[in-house]
């Protein structure tokens, strides 16, 4: 897995290097995109195996808060991020999943809502992995969300802000969440277009 987000990409290639500067970073960011996840399936009538422990009731605060920016994002765009993760699962790699995560950013603009989004999509594309008995990705996607946030300096922005409790307290309810996801749909178009013509 190291080996995967390290391809092609200048974080660093030493794997025990890696996986040790994720272990001190992304516990917490593990915790919330798999509790994030997990509420998004249960709405789905379905469950993931957790690797971590169940959060707190703090995390569950901000875990409801993400929630509710991404029901606001569900309700405009979720049909349109549900095509692109079928549509990207059919032949899909994690080399090509970090390909289409950091197009969210490829700007070098971070938001709470786009990381919402990068959410949102790994849960489109574990929804879509359980429809194709392919579970074992399905917990793959979530470490690698995790990875990707903590090596690609989206992890940076949110400790340079205070931590996640932070960022979360400095979106109030009516933050506009739509100029984020529209740089990231736009983006994400140009991506998929790409990966159509590699492949």
């Amino acid at each position: 897995m190291a080996a995967m987000l390290a391809a092609g990409d200048n974080s660093p290639s030493d794997g025990d290097q890696v996986d040790n500067d994720i272990e001190v970073g992304d516990y917490q960011t593990q915790t919330i995109i798999e509790e994030f996840v997990q509420c998004k399936l249960r709405s789905k009538g379905r469950m993931l195996h957790r690797h971590s422990v169940p959060a707190d009731m703090e995390t569950q605060v901000l875990v409801s808060r993400l929630l509710d920016i991404s029901n606001e994002l569900e309700e405009r765009y979720g049909d349109q991020l549900n095509q692109d993760a079928e549509r990207w699962i059919k032949a899909a790699t994690f080399e090509k999943f970090v390909q289409i995560a950091k197009g969210v950013f490829a700007d070098g603009q971070v938001s709470l809502s786009r990381i919402v989004v990068l959410f949102m999509f790994a849960v489109k594309v574990i929804l879509n992995a359980f429809a194709r008995n392919l579970s074992a990705l399905a917990c793959d996607v979530i470490r690698f969300a995790t990875k990707f946030i903590v090596l690609h300096g989206v992890y940076n922005w949110i400790q340079a802000r205070g931590g996640w409790f932070a960022v979360i307290q400095a979106c109030g309810p009516g933050t506009s969440t739509t100029g984020g996801v529209l740089a990231f749909l736009s983006v994400l178009l140009v991506v998929l277009f790409a990966l159509k013509r590699v492949a």
